[in-house]
Order: structure tokens, then sequence, then C-alpha cells
């Protein structure tokens, strides 16, 4: 075998060499990019979303707990421990400050490492007002924050 049809052989071996070229692997990269640059905010919010539903239903069932008690004793117990509905995300408490008897607010406050930029904490009193990001009552807040 001469050597110019030895040469031939090994560059027809070569160009049978199957791989990925960078310019493709360059494209499934950018692809890959763009997929998660849409994907991971969607799915935050969504994550978001889920722990604002579950606090607000929470404070529904404190409210029911709550007002239980008023038909019972006639008053709102603002002693009441309130920390068993509390989720994963947020932190269930009476807001003590008021002294009637006949009101009381039930704040849920965002735990520790959780954010909602949006929406902040939640709050519920006796006569349904609904509140968001620190007593905001701004009705489109809060059809938003409550789900409505």
């Amino acid at each position: 075998m001469s050597t110019s049809t030895h040469t031939l052989h090994a560059r027809s071996r070569l160009s049978e060499t199957h791989g990925f070229t960078l310019i493709e692997l360059m494209l499934v990269v950018a692809i890959i990019g763009i997929l998660s640059a849409i994907v991971i905010p969607r799915y935050k919010d969504s994550q978001t979303r889920a722990r604002r539903t579950v606090a607000t239903a929470s404070l529904l069932q404190a409210a029911q707990v709550m007002e239980r008690d008023f038909v019972q004793n006639n008053r709102y117990d603002k002693d009441r421990d309130i920390s068993a509905l509390s989720t994963d995300s947020y932190t269930l408490s009476i807001d003590g400050s008021v002294s009637n008897d006949d009101y009381f607010k039930i704040v849920a406050t965002l735990a520790s490492g959780i954010s909602d930029s949006k929406c902040g904490n939640l709050a519920l009193d006796s006569s349904g007002v609904k509140y968001a990001k620190d007593s905001n009552k701004s009705s489109s807040l809060i059809k938003e924050c409550w789900l409505q």
C-alpha cells in the first residue's frame, strides 16, 4: 500500500468521526438558557401564589375559630393560640394592639427567608376586611393577593 492511499484512508476515517461541533453545542446551550429564562421566573411565581393561597385559607380558618369563640363567649378570645394554623411560609398571630372585645385582626407574617414583594404580610379582621402589603386596602391588590 502506498503512502498516498494510506493517507487517504486516514482522512476518510477522520471524516467519519461522530460527535458534536462547537456550533451545535453552543446552539443547545443557548436554547437551554432561553428556556430557563422563561421557565424559572414562572415557576417561582407559581410557588409564591401557592404559598399565598395556603396562607389565605389558614387566615379564613383562624377567623372561623375566632367566630366560634364569639358565639360561645360573646367576645373574641385574643389570647387564643392560633399558631397551629401557621404554614411553612406564614406565621399566624392575633393582633393584640386592639383592646376592643368585639374586633379581631389576624395577621399572616411571612416566615424568614420567604419573600413576596407584591403582597407581603396578609391579614383579615372580624369585619371580613382583607389586607395585603401591611394594611394596604387597595382593591386591585387585595383581589390579586387573595386570588379573588
